[in-house]
């Protein structure tokens, strides 16, 4: 609701900017908007926003396309030194206040100025006060003004001693002191001014209580004399008086007793951050299988028991189900990579934020990913590539790099047929943590890309990595340059090597085989394990990961069944020395037993005791559990029952939730 507009505006104009807005895609979240604006309320413009939108990025689109805000332009020009100057806001200030030094110093001096010729009269009355019989005498003795005057010129006055002048005057010895010395052994003549103040005087102020007034008033001046002289000689006094006068305005023109500011400045309107109005909170983002995104606060999936029949984290219909899970934060960047290889980004806090019941909204609408009825291209018939992604010796795997490329090399050009969102990533920041993206295939196929060769991705999307025909995009994980990965198939075999077999790549490289597989099997899963070096300098697992209370890698079946196994299980423990690590493209080692009972592997992830899990059905039910509940045992066991599924139901996917708090126990993030 819109109950103030700038000024000059009428709610007529707002509503139809507001309009073409809307109808110009500018603004996508507003469905309907309309004038309430009447008797009751002078102005009031209310605005009704689709499912899912977020209110505070709705307002800050309609200050960036819609006249809600305007700008007031002002000429910054100024007289300086004479000279007309377009002075900056700082260089308005310098000389403001500059100018203020110079008016406080003349009005001071102003003030000063008459002070001291108000004193001069005053000495010259408590002089004619001290001899006032003498000063009586010259008076009645003089035939005209003029003469009197002369005749009070010429004598000489001083300040009696112990006379009731002198006590009065003694409350400041300094001004007693400057008077008799300026009086001298023979006394002081009075000026002109001073005989003329004598002869207007009156003889009621002859009285004590009148001498008495007369002489506070000079000793009242004296000080205001000595303040003055001091405000000329100190600048740090000049300074508080510009300040005092500044707080005395904000009170007389400010709103309210405390002289509030009836104007904020702000950044200008093009200088608006939307990120900066979205709370940091985590989410569980959902995607369905057809593409419907949405995220949820994680305080919607309470915690339950292993083998719970769980909740509906979303409404499954048309043969929809969730697909993809995880867990990020509202400020990151969430890269979509596809299936053919390439990569969109957008931020997390762009997907609604809607009820976990609902079903989301279409991500073709949020990444512009979009389908056609042309020829199912695939990445290596597009262009040539640039990168071979083979290592010394070894013949190229796939074929040629992503789609035809735009302006500047990176841009994506054509749509493909079929092409979907298959792995996400969310990442906090492209320059610091971890240093690499580590792709997957399902065909084993593995490679190594700077992270930073992604941080300028357009709307469009850019080459992520090439493939060849018929394999497609698994996951990509972010890893540092010594991790190890573990690779997890869907036949229950698992391999573990360290990256740095991989070497770098370019972003449209295909990449090396990373294991070797049986015909029709495929990759389930990529998990990043850290390494560190150990006294000795050789790398090992970063953190205990010998027992169930360290890293391990939890697989889940097709039928609900799953365990977890220290991952320093799937190294090798030669006759002598350390374990070791497998090398890439070997058919790796037995991870978990595929008998009938279980089904075929179909998620693989790293854990510690302390996260939790959720693991996700073909139907739409979602089980959260402690990690802990599920038993920890050797490689190639059956594992324990993890959910309990209805008839024809299977579980599609796991993901690792880290605690709310952020002191969970689960993998580092590595950006």
């Amino acid at each position: 609701v819109i109950d103030t507009i700038p000024y000059g505006l009428n709610q007529t104009t707002l509503i139809e900017k507001i309009k073409e807005a809307v109808e110009g895609e500018r603004i996508k979240d507003i469905s309907d908007a309309r004038n309430e604006s009447g008797r009751e309320a002078q102005s009031r413009v209310v605005i009704e926003l689709k499912r899912g939108a977020d209110p505070a990025v709705v307002e800050n689109q309609l200050y960036q396309f819609t006249p809600l805000q305007v700008t007031f332009s002002i000429h910054n020009i100024a007289l300086v030194n004479r000279q007309p100057r377009t002075l900056s806001l700082k260089e308005m200030i310098r000389y403001y206040i500059e100018h203020r030094v110079a008016v406080i110093r003349r009005r001071t001096e102003h003030l000063l100025r008459e002070a001291q010729k108000r004193k001069h009269v005053l000495q010259g009355l408590v002089y004619a006060v001290c001899s006032i019989d003498d000063v009586i005498r010259i008076i009645r003795a003089s035939r005209t003004r003029e003469q009197a005057i002369e005749r009070l010129m010429e004598r000489s006055y001083r300040i009696a001693p112990a006379s009731d002048v002198e006590k009065l005057i003694s409350r400041d010895p300094e001004l007693l002191e400057q008077m008799k010395r300026a009086a001298g052994s023979e006394g002081i003549r009075l000026t002109r001014v001073q005989a003329e103040a004598i002869g207007g005087m009156r003889l009621i102020q002859l009285v004590n209580i009148e001498v008495s007034r007369l002489v506070d008033e000079l000793l009242a001046l004296e000080v205001k004399i000595r303040d003055f002289t001091d405000i000329l000689a100190r600048r740090e006094r000049i300074n508080r008086i510009i300040k005092s006068d500044c707080d005395e305005m904000k009170a007389r023109l400010g709103a309210g007793p405390t002289g509030k500011r009836l104007t904020r400045i702000e950044e200008a309107e093009g200088d608006i951050n939307i990120e900066s109005l979205i709370q940091v909170d985590d989410v569980a983002v959902t995607i369905s299988h057809h593409g419907y995104a949405k995220r949820v606060s994680l305080a919607t999936y309470r915690q339950q028991g292993r083998g719970g029949k769980g909740i509906i984290a979303s409404s499954a219909k048309d043969d929809d189900f969730i697909e993809h899970m995880f867990v990020a934060s509202t400020h990151d960047d969430l890269l979509c990579f596809t299936d053919l290889g390439r990569v969109f980004k957008i931020k997390v806090y762009e997907l609604p934020d809607l009820p976990r019941q609902s079903k989301g909204r279409a991500l073709v609408n949020l990444i512009e990913l979009r389908r056609d009825e042309g020829p199912d291209r695939t990445v290596e018939q597009q262009s040539a590539r640039t990168d071979d992604g083979t290592a010394p010796g070894e013949q190229p795997v796939g074929g040629e790099a992503a789609a035809g490329t735009g302006a500047g090399g990176g841009g994506v050009g054509g749509i493909r047929k079929g092409e979907s969102v298959r792995a996400f990533l969310a990442v906090k920041n492209f320059e610091e943590g971890s240093n690499f993206l580590t792709f997957v295939s399902k065909e084993g196929i593995v490679k190594r890309t700077p992270l930073k060769d992604y941080r300028n991705v357009n709307k469009s999307g850019l080459i992520a990595v090439g493939l060849k025909e018929g394999d497609q995009v698994l996951d990509v994980t972010l890893t540092t340059g010594t991790d190890d990965l573990l690779l997890a198939t869907s036949s229950g075999m698992a391999i573990r090597f360290n990256e740095q077999d991989v070497r770098l790549m370019g972003r449209s490289a295909a990449g090396v085989k990373g294991i070797e597989l049986a015909g029709g099997n495929q990759v389930i899963g990529v998990v990043r394990i850290p390494m560190a070096p150990d006294a000795e300098g050789d790398l090992m697992t970063a953190g205990p990961a010998s027992d169930d209370k360290g890293f391990c890698l939890l697989t889940v079946t097709a039928r609900g069944f799953g365990k977890r196994t220290p991952v320093d299980e799937y190294r090798v423990q030669p006759e002598t020395g350390k374990l070791r690590s497998q090398s890439r493209g070997g058919k790796g080692r037995v991870d978990i037993g595929t008998s009938e009972r279980n089904g075929r592997a179909v998620a693989a992830l790293g854990v510690h005791a302390a996260d939790d899990v959720v693991v996700v059905s073909r139907a739409g039910k979602l089980v959260r559990m402690p990690v802990a509940e599920i038993r920890c045992t050797g490689r190639g066991a059956q594992g324990v029952r993890v959910v309990s599924l209805d008839d024809g139901d299977n579980v599609v996917a796991a993901a690792r939730v880290e605690e709310e708090n952020g002191t969970g126990g689960g993998e580092e993030t590595p950006a």
